[in-house]
């Protein structure tokens, strides 16, 4: 029996050892079994803790983009995250409001395209207040000037009413003054119809007494010119006077001094004719002459230097001969009529401006002209013009008759008849054109020659020392024909 107990007791002992291991074992198993579930759900808590707090952000995160897509103005469903330049997201449509409405202003940012504009704003802004105040100022302005206009058109209708007022007298006045002035006027109607008819019979006998003195005036000009004419051609009266006289002369030097100088108003370039110290008149003919001289230097109040342009040596120039010149004298505008062609020169054209040059530097002056085309300028001869000067006037039956040529000369010809006339009536002597010239001691500028133009077989002087019987210095020429060796070879 004891012996079954302690087998008995063994196999207690046995299970109550592995009881109370599997106990032990169960028991830590259980104890690590609550331990992990406690961290298990601890750790479930705070991921259930995380994934609210991000539930929070997310749904608070939506909210923000809804809010800003609202504040923007775009609400697209996408953001545009990657695709900036896509239109239908929010980023691809704030992209074009800044191109779009920004223009030069977009920048790279909307807050940077803002600050550009409001900028731009706050300038325009600027402008605009300044504009303003301009226009205040402005405003001031005009209502000063207004005020000033209304006190003016105040004073303007008070100065009308009373000049009203004074007008009204004034043509009361008027009316009393007309109504006597009437009355006399009646009265010397009647004087005058009585002086009408006396007047008449004294315009009868006044118009028999001019038509008689028109034909006595014909008759006497016509003697009148016929003596003049007569006068010129076989006495040669003259009434002008020596200008001045030569002082010395240099013949090797071809110089003279005359007794005229800055006090008497010459100029350089002055000509003169010279006339024997015996003559007794000057300009009564050409052949008078003895030479001629150009003013080149003024030495003193009374005393110049002159060239000798022209002299015959049969008649050489001596101290004591006198000088005299049409176009000068001192302190005196002398005036000329110019009636055909002048040529100077004699080469076949115009040289009518030259004469005007001429008369301009001797301080002269064309009263009366009729240009190359028979056109008449001046007022008419009168008793102050000096000469009538007669240049060639060609014959119109040259020309075939009617032919534009033929009228121009009949012009001319009609207006030389009418300025002779006059200078009969008012006793102007009438010269040619080549008298003149000589008068005035011009002589015609050397010509420039060129010896291979045959068009123009100018004649010049003779440089040679040799001459012959009777030939004088200044009479000798050439035939102006240049050697063959100066001419141009066109085969060159």
């Amino acid at each position: 029996m004891a012996s079954n107990s302690s087998g008995s007791m063994g196999a207690v002992h046995y299970w109550l050892m592995f009881f109370g291991l599997t106990t032990l074992v169960l028991g830590f198993t259980t104890y690590m079994g609550f331990k992990d579930q406690a961290e298990l759900r601890t750790q479930a808590q705070q991921a259930l803790k995380s994934q609210n707090d991000a539930d929070t952000n997310f749904r608070q995160s939506v909210e923000e983009i809804g809010e800003l897509k609202r504040t923007i103005g775009h609400q697209m469903d996408k953001v545009g995250v990657g695709t900036p330049n896509d239109p239908n997201t929010v980023v691809g449509a704030m992209t074009d409001d800044m191109k779009k409405y920004g223009k030069e202003f977009a920048a790279n940012t909307y807050k940077d395209t803002l600050i550009a504009l409001r900028q731009q704003i706050d300038d325009l802004i600027g402008q605009r207040n300044q504009l303003q105040a301009e226009v205040q100022n402005s405003a001031k302005q005009i209502a000063a000037l207004s005020t000033q206009y209304n006190n003016q058109v105040v004073e303007q209708k008070k100065f009308a009413t009373e000049s009203k007022a004074d007008l009204q007298t004034r043509i009361r006045e008027s009316e009393d003054l007309i109504n006597r002035k009437n009355e006399e006027i009646a009265e010397n109607r009647a004087k005058l119809n009585e002086a009408i008819l006396a007047n008449a019979k004294l315009q009868e006998e006044f118009d028999r007494s001019r038509t008689r003195a028109e034909q006595n005036q014909k008759k006497y000009l016509a003697i009148n010119t016929q003596l003049n004419e007569e006068l010129d051609q076989h006495r040669q009266v003259s009434f002008d006077k020596a200008d001045g006289q030569i002082r010395s002369i240099d013949h090797s030097a071809r110089i003279v001094t005359v007794n005229l100088g800055s006090d008497d108003n010459l100029a350089r370039g002055t000509t003169f004719s010279i006339y024997d110290k015996r003559n007794t008149g000057v300009a009564r003919g050409s052949a008078d002459i003895k030479g001629k001289v150009e003013v080149t230097r003024i030495l003193d109040g009374h005393l110049a230097e002159a060239r000798i342009t022209e002299e015959k040596l049969s008649r050489p120039i001596a101290p004591g001969d006198i000088v005299f010149s049409p176009l000068w004298e001192p302190g005196r505008k002398l005036k000329f009529s110019f009636v055909g062609l002048i040529d100077i020169d004699s080469d076949g054209k115009s040289d009518r401006k030259l004469l005007h040059d001429m008369l301009l530097a001797a301080g002269a002056e064309v009263d009366n002209e009729v240009d190359d085309e028979g056109n008449r300028t001046g007022n008419g001869i009168t008793v102050n013009t000096k000469y009538l000067v007669m240049g060639e006037i060609p014959d119109p039956t040259n020309f075939p008759p009617g032919s534009a040529d033929a009228k121009r000369v009949e012009k001319i010809l009609e207006q030389r008849s009418a300025l002779r006339t006059e200078a009969n009536t008012q006793g102007v002597r009438v010269i040619n054109l080549t008298d003149f010239l000589n008068y005035i001691g011009y002589e015609p500028k050397r010509r420039i020659y060129d010896p291979n133009d045959t068009s123009s077989p100018y004649p010049i002087r003779d440089g040679g020392r040799r001459v012959g019987i009777n030939q004088g210095a200044a009479d000798r020429f050439n035939s102006s024909k240049a050697s063959d060796t100066y001419k141009a070879d066109d085969n060159k």
